[in-house]
C-alpha cells in the first residue's frame, strides 16, 4: 500500500489507497454528534460508557444524562441505528490510536495493512 501526503495550509492529508486517513478529532465529532442527538433535549451533560470486544464486533454501552433543570443523573437509550454507529466509530477510533501509538503508517512511513 502507498502512503502519499499533501500539505495543504498547516494541514497534511494523508492518503491510504487513495482515502483520506481520519483524524482522531473527527472521530471524536462524530461520536458525541451521535450522542447529542440521542440524548433527551433536557440533557446538560452526557456521559457515555462503551466496553468494546476485542474483536471489534460488539460493544456495551451506557448512556447517562444530568437533566438542566433538576440536575438529576438519569438514563437513556441511544436507539439501534445510533448503537451501530458508535459501534463502527470505536472500532475506527482504537484502530486509529493503535496505529498511531505504534508509530505505523504516516509517522513512521511504514505502510499501513
Amino acid at each position: 500500500m502507498m502512503i502519499t501526503g499533501i500539505k495543504i495550509a498547516s494541514f497534511e492529508l494523508i492518503y491510504l489507497s487513495g482515502k483520506m486517513m481520519r483524524q482522531s478529532q473527527d472521530i471524536y465529532n462524530d461520536i458525541g454528534s451521535i450522542l447529542i442527538a440521542a440524548a433527551p433535549n433536557s440533557a446538560a451533560k452526557i456521559i457515555a460508557r462503551a466496553e468494546l470486544s476485542p474483536e471489534g464486533d460488539h460493544c456495551k454501552c451506557e448512556f447517562d444524562y444530568v437533566d438542566s433543570t433538576s440536575g438529576e443523573t438519569n438514563w437513556f437509550t441511544a436507539g439501534a441505528q445510533a448503537n451501530a454507529d458508535l459501534l463502527d466509530l470505536l472500532v475506527e477510533l482504537r484502530r486509529f490510536l493503535w496505529k498511531t501509538s505504534h508509530h505505523i503508517g504516516p509517522l513512521s512511513g511504514t505502510p499501513v495493512k
